[in-house]
């Protein structure tokens, strides 16, 4: 994905960023503060041209696997922001 957001591979971007201004559904991010590749201006772009970024949160010290890196944070993070919203907002399946 690295090479989508690359600065040689604007055609990419361009349609990347496209699709992710037309998603308008609840929209947390999480974002690796210490990424290499993509630095927390990136973090602040996708807020803002996210219709449904509601919340970014940044506080993990790790690099691009974030998810690989700090599992539990991450689940920790997601957990909390569905725990936040309305069940119709994220569908039956996970209503319980």
């Amino acid at each position: 994905m690295s090479g989508q957001f690359h600065p040689t591979q604007n055609r990419v971007t361009t349609e990347l960023l496209e699709g992710l201004r037309r998603f308008a559904h609840p929209t947390l991010l999480i974002w690796a503060a210490e990424n290499p590749h993509f630095g927390p201006e990136w973090g602040q772009r996708l807020l803002a041209d996210i219709p449904g970024a509601v919340r970014l949160k940044a506080p993990l010290e790790t690099g691009q696997l974030l998810m690989a890196d700090r599992p539990e944070r991450v689940a920790d993070l997601i957990g909390g922001f569905l725990d936040e919203l309305p069940a119709e907002q994220y569908g039956h399946a996970l209503a319980g």
